[in-house]
């Protein structure tokens, strides 16, 4: 959103430059003071174009595979999210074996718009030594995210956002996966930084807890951003890892998006 509404900023100055060159807007406005605004929304443009491609840089596919990882037990994995997310970013999950992800867009045009803020369309791609996952934004029309979930490009289910009113407004991740015989729902009580998935028994399959402040900056993958520990709390479940890793990160994005 940032880039977006810097750009309307330096576009409505610019025209009121125009105007004042013109007389348009004198008795309106003081042309000096149109001039410093105009300025200032300029060189603010390009600093957050600056920003983002410092960012692009510091998230390529070959300087995230050679993050060192921090020590992690078995089905404990870890990421760390970056500030503003861009969709040639290329992020590692530590733990998961040749493990990335990076967003993903049905086509160019979607991407341009999402990278820009036009409109959020920001799917994921997860990326492991045995699988692939994809999720896929679908009916952009609805308020509601929805997504098509393809495991090594099978289609095995759907994540969307829960309505209002079965209980969407109680918590601060209120989706569920489904696939052909079973559901999924998340769970984040408001204030708490721990995300649950859970099953239709009330098993947990991955309990994961999130950063605060993302300030400092990280020893291991020396940046800064929100940081994920991840634990899959349940290893007989349908499917890989991967998936689980990727319908979680894929709220994660929803969640910060809506900051």
């Amino acid at each position: 959103m940032t880039i977006l509404i810097l750009f309307l900023d330096a576009l409505f100055f610019t025209i009121l430059m125009i105007g004042s060159l013109f007389g348009l807007f004198k008795a309106v406005f003081d042309p000096m003071v149109v001039l410093i605004f105009w300025i200032a929304s300029i060189i603010c443009l390009v600093a957050a174009i600056y920003i983002r491609k410092h960012n692009l840089n510091k998230f390529k596919k070959e300087v995230s595979e050679k993050e060192e990882s921090p020590y992690l037990r078995k089905n404990e994995y870890f990421y760390q999210a970056p500030f503003y997310l861009f969709g040639d970013m290329h992020i590692k999950i530590h733990g998961l074996e040749d493990g990335l992800w990076k967003p993903y867009f049905n086509n160019n045009f979607l991407k341009w718009l999402s990278d820009y803020n036009f409109i959020s369309a920001t799917g994921v791609k997860v990326t492991s030594m045995n699988n692939k996952v994809i999720l896929k934004r679908t009916k952009l029309y609805q308020i509601r995210p929805y997504y098509q979930v393809f495991l090594n490009d099978k289609e095995i289910g759907t994540l969307e956002m829960e309505r209002l009113i079965k209980g969407g407004i109680k918590q601060q991740t209120p989706f569920v996966f489904k696939d052909k015989h079973h559901t999924y729902k998340f769970h984040n009580a408001y204030f708490s930084t721990s995300t649950t998935i859970t099953n239709e028994d009330k098993l947990k399959i991955l309990k994961s807890n999130r950063s605060i402040w993302d300030l400092s900056t990280n020893s291991f993958t020396n940046r800064k951003g929100e940081t994920h520990n991840i634990k899959l709390t349940e290893e007989a479940t349908p499917y890989p890892v991967t998936l689980w890793i990727g319908l979680y990160i894929q709220v994660m994005i929803n969640k910060q998006q809506q900051k």
